[in-house]
């Protein structure tokens, strides 16, 4: 990935696309319902390996540069974060030959494709469990075994045990080896916060050891020490996405969001933050229609403007909207794929933007001054002034007008910057950009600089 962000795409396997008719597997068009005791987690809809690879065209056409896939092998619910056989697909979703041809048919269009390794814990059918000779594998407290979160069912590992961790990723014929070395790229870390500091940096040794891989891990606070000294390489960033929440709800300020990522950055630097995932919607949370409201536009041009590599779950370019575990999980709605879908035209738009601006995908962020405590506005910038990006967001049902003092030197007095859909124009005093900013609106500024005739940008 190098020093870059890029656009990722997250599939809930069961539920994104089928390429035969399963007997026994629910129809397509049946809404999930949410039953008693967690029953839902055994309905399954057939979506498999060889569905996805049937896609591959159209997640290449939307412009993905990553596809994330939460766990394949074999369990026993639809999600398989209960796994017992690390190695052993999913046979609901195919063959190890299958995901040999999805990764190669993925690789050649320049996809990288990320797997979900779950080694917190394992599903209570797995032998590790069920048999008393791999006892030492299971955590334990006061003699019991302890389960995830508190749910039984999800037995956690012993992490402790050097053999399991063996055989979970430092030998060669291990888990995690096994299957980068069928050509997964990076490594999304389930509970990488249970995992702890010093295993998840043992783990990212091994990757790294293997050659260019990535480990993303599950992290629901603050990046810091995850993307520190090898711990992680970016986590799935809900720090940010709480940031985005709050101000959306307007409960923090926009001068605080822009502080706060600022710092952030000058803390875990601006590598760990490209690399860790703009989260806004997963498997874990309700879609980004149903919790940003009126506002998820707003979001998502945070999502793609914000240091970061956005993640994009499955359908929300179709307009999926629902709440929270299970009803986030639906079936994908390929009958709302069209041309004039205005969420597909949306998305689409955002991230051919994200794709084509340097300063976006792989820029430093920079801090405004301003007195309007009713925008949120910062920059994104390269070594390149024609780089230079202005973002600006108006959350009011007031237009606002703008007077950002900016830092970079070389932006010349008298010129002008230009909103990348409107075409509206901001002007440039004394390193000052003034405009105006309709209201619920975001503004995406670049440069306007003349490449006939005299241009004050000619030497820089």
């Amino acid at each position: 990935m190098n020093n870059r962000g890029i656009v990722g795409y997250e599939i809930f396997p069961d539920r994104f696309n089928a390429s035969s008719y399963k007997e026994g597997m629910l129809d397509w068009e049946i809404p999930i319902q949410k039953k008693p005791f967690g029953g839902h987690q055994f309905d399954f809809y057939g979506g498999d390996l060889k569905g996805i690879t049937r896609k591959a065209d159209y997640i290449k056409n939307l412009g993905i540069g990553f596809l994330y896939m939460t766990p394949i092998f074999k369990a026993v619910t639809n999600h398989r974060y209960d796994c017992v056989d690390f190695f052993s697909i999913d046979p609901i979703l195919g063959t190890e030959n299958d995901l040999k041809e999805l990764i190669n048919t993925y690789h050649n269009r320049g996809i990288r494709i990320v797997l979900d390794g779950v080694f917190n814990h394992i599903g209570m059918k797995h032998p590790w469990y069920t048999n008393p000779k791999f006892s030492d594998f299971l955590n334990k407290r006061n003699g019991e075994v302890t389960w995830w979160g508190g749910h039984i069912g999800l037995p956690e590992l012993n992490l402790e045990n050097q053999v399991l961790r063996d055989l979970l990723w430092n030998h060669k014929d291990s888990v995690v080896q096994k299957w980068t070395s069928i050509g997964a790229d990076d490594w999304r870390l389930d509970c990488a916060y249970d995992v702890g500091y010093e295993y998840c940096q043992e783990l990212t040794g091994v990757l790294k050891g293997l050659g260019d891989h990535n480990t993303i891990g599950e992290i629901w606070s603050y990046p810091g020490k995850w993307v520190k000294n090898g711990v992680l390489d970016g986590v799935m960033n809900y720090y940010f996405r709480e940031l985005i929440k709050s101000y959306l709800e307007g409960k923090i300020s926009g001068r605080l969001v822009s502080n706060i990522v600022k710092k952030s950055i000058d803390d875990c630097g601006i590598e760990a933050i490209l690399k860790s995932w703009n989260v806004l919607s997963s498997h874990d949370t309700p879609r980004v229609k149903w919790d940003f409201s009126k506002h998820w536009r707003l979001a998502v041009a945070l999502q793609f403007t914000l240091p970061g590599s956005p993640l994009i779950y499955y359908g929300e370019e179709l307009g999926l909207e629902s709440e929270s575990d299970p009803h986030c999980r639906q079936p994908m709605p390929w009958k709302d794929l069209d041309a004039n879908n205005e969420d597909l035209i949306f998305y689409k738009r955002m991230i051919d933007l994200y794709n084509s601006k340097e300063a976006l995908n792989s820029g430093n962020f920079g801090e405004l001054d301003y007195s309007n405590p009713n925008i949120l506005a910062f920059s994104r910038y390269t070594e390149k002034i024609d780089d230079y990006t202005l973002i600006v967001v108006n959350l009011t049902d007031e237009p606002q007008e703008f007077q950002l003092i900016s830092k970079e030197s070389s932006l010349m007095n008298g010129s002008k910057m230009v909103e990348v859909s409107s075409r509206k124009k901001a002007t440039i005093f004394n390193s000052m950009i003034c405009g105006k900013i309709e209201a619920h609106s975001f503004e995406i500024y670049e440069m306007e600089i003349n490449k006939d005739g005299y241009s004050p940008y000619k030497r820089l």
